[in-house]
């Protein structure tokens, strides 16, 4: 195993220099396609066209899988493909390899009609709804006279020798092989790529950076559904025969599915090496112990997959973590060390007053919003003024969080209004509230955990940002860590960071839709004292150097104290009080909120 092992290494440390790729990719390629005209024999002809046609097929899934969402449907697409192909060739006579692509494009319509509603389910909802979906166009073709119904079609052979048949069979599955490849590789390295990646990291997360998640995902399943009908066509053709019960199986969903999880699922890699592995392997068994205790060995490896090689293959030789060794920090003499805002005093009120000249960009009028029997909010009007830092406090279970989602799309509203700089934003979806300029982080850190810091804040960039490509993304990521204090630890896993560095790489993150407007959910919390004086800093650095206004909840009061120029505090989901920080803190109603009795004192 450790010769293996090594000898992979050695093949992924060649496959670094892009040149020596090139050759290899051109020189295999040039082999495969030879090998029909070596004299090779029937049996290995058939073989490799059915390797061939695996790793299209994984390939061609794994443009949605790599989005998280596991289909087991995509026998529905193949088999259409497939059926439209036999239809077209058996009533009408036309030409043989021009008809697979129409039964590409039959399946990417059958896509785009149960994709829009199906790809808004998640995890096994979606799952199961695409194997219910494959299993009823199973149960509809076999009942349709037109199709064959339950005898199944006959095609026309090529009108070649059945060696020359064979060859050509061949050359054209590895064309398309090849096709399939190639776009799957230029889908990865994309925008649409990217959507993709951020969708399986943490949805939620990603339409706050302006992905449409729906969009991006519908994109893939159709792309996806055209590829894999594609390649059912051939293969139709290629058998001179189709019946519902072959090309409708599930067995070919699972199989393609367990290829590329076998493989690993990002990266266009993983597909084919699970494709091309599992095939001989399959072969083998098949020889070996017969079909059916070949498919009992599959099943037990699709479990062995999913509990022990989530990464796939592939995960267990690609190096996951890139790190710099981290260079010493310049030291500011003492006489050039700014002093961080701490303690509330005249500093704040100057601000309010500055602030209070601000244009009003976000407004809400009476909102509320109820989860059954529970209210959360209850007619909250409050204001955000331009350029100002505005806090928002309260007990937990005030409902503080509750307004930022119905703010930023996450919930409607029950009742009342929301408007951003003069536009109702009320109904308005996520993502297009974070196109709009509103950028948020959560309650509890998120972060897109399999990706490097710089990955993390390209995402917002390539998307929210408006960059112009990848490496225009990644160059605005580069500048906002700095800003942020993380620029030697771009090449980290944001997993691998401390929670303070994920707090600054969350801002970081919100801040590359390049906002003209901040939610900041708890960004304080879990800090240490030195830790939250460095946050205040940076909150306050984020509107006086960036121009960006900032509307934040907080219980640290120190923080609060130290960074807002007005509060507003709920409780209950009603709004109690608001002003200046220390009024609000002598405030009595605030008071009996936070301590229960009349006479405490907030300190």
């Amino acid at each position: 195993m450790v010769p293996i092992v090594e000898s992979i290494k050695k093949l992924l440390k060649i496959a670094s220099n892009k040149t020596a790729v090139i050759v290899f990719v051109v020189a295999l390629v040039l082999l495969l396609a030879s090998i029909p005209w070596m004299g090779t024999k029937a049996y290995y002809l058939s073989f490799f066209f059915l390797m061939f046609m695996y790793v299209a097929l994984a390939e061609s899934w794994n443009i949605i899988g790599s989005a998280g969402y596991l289909s087991l449907g995509h026998a529905a697409f193949f088999g259409i493909g497939a059926y439209t192909t036999a239809l077209l060739l058996s009533n009408l006579g036309w030409t043989p390899f021009g008809t697979a692509p129409l039964g590409g494009l039959m399946a990417a319509v059958f896509a785009l009609v149960v994709g829009y509603p199906c790809l808004r389910l998640r995890g096994p909802y979606f799952t199961l709804v695409t194997l219910v979906l494959n299993m009823s166009v199973l149960i509809v073709v076999l009942n349709l006279g037109w199709t064959g119904a339950a005898t199944g079609l006959w095609l026309p052979t090529l009108p070649y020798k059945p060696a020359m048949s064979r060859s050509v069979f061949y050359e054209v599955m590895l064309l398309l092989m090849l096709i399939v490849i190639f776009i799957a590789y230029r889908v990865e390295n994309s925008r649409l790529g990217k959507g993709l990646v951020a969708v399986r990291e943490d949805e939620d997360m990603a339409v706050t950076l302006g992905i449409n998640a729906t969009k991006v995902k519908l994109q893939a399943f159709i792309l996806s559904a055209f590829l894999t009908g594609v390649v059912g066509g051939i293969y139709a053709y290629y058998r001179t025969y189709v019946h519902p019960d072959i090309m409708f199986d599930v067995d070919i969903s699972i199989v393609i599915v367990l290829m590329a999880l076998f493989g690993g699922t990002q990266s266009w890699v993983g597909p084919v090496l699970g494709a091309v592995v599992l095939t001989g392997v399959s072969e083998l068994l098949t020889l070996n112990v017969g079909s059916e205790l070949a498919r009992l060995i599959y099943g037990l490896l699709f479990v062995i997959v999913i509990l022990f090689l989530p990464a796939g293959l592939l995960g267990l030789f690609k190096r996951r973590r890139k790190k710099r060794k981290a260079e010493p920090q310049p030291v500011e003499e003492p006489g050039e060390v700014q002093a961080s805002p701490a303690v509330p005093g005249r500093e704040c009120q100057a601000a309010v007053v500055r602030s209070n000249d601000g244009e009003v960009i976000l407004e809400g009028k009476k909102v509320s919003k109820k989860f059954g029997g529970l209210q959360a909010l209850y007619e909250v009007d409050f204001q955000v003024r331009e350029g100002e830092i505005l806090g928002l406090i309260g007990p937990n279970g005030a409902g503080k969080t509750t307004l930022f989602n119905v703010i930023s799309g996450f919930h409607r509203a029950s009742a009342g209004t929301i408007s951003f700089k003069g536009m109702d934003i009320t109904r308005t979806s996520s993502y297009r509230i974070a196109g709009l300029g509103i950028g948020r982080t959560f309650q509890i850190v998120k972060f897109f955990p399999n990706l490097t810091v710089l990955e993390n804040v390209a995402m917002g960039s390539l998307y929210g940002g408006n960059a112009r490509n990848l490496e225009d993304a990644r160059e605005n990521s580069s500048e906002l860590l700095e800003f942020c204090g993380l620029d030697l630890k771009g090449d980290f896993l944001a997993s691998d960071l401390i929670l303070a560095d994920k707090k600054r790489l969350e801002v970081a993150r919100a801040l590359s839709i390049k906002p003209s407007l901040l939610l900041l959910d708890e960004v304080f919390a879990g800090l240490n004292a030195t830790e939250i004086n460095d946050a205040v800093e940076l909150v306050n650095r984020i509107r006086d150097e960036m121009g960006v206004t900032v509307f934040m909840i907080e219980h640290v009061m120190t923080a609060v104290m130290g960074s807002c120029e007005r509060l507003i505090v709920i409780d209950y989901g009603k709004k109690i009080a608001e002003g200046l920080p220390r009024e609000v803190a002598e405030n009595p109603a605030v008071i009996e909120a936070y301590l229960g009795v009349e006479d405490a004192a907030i300190t």
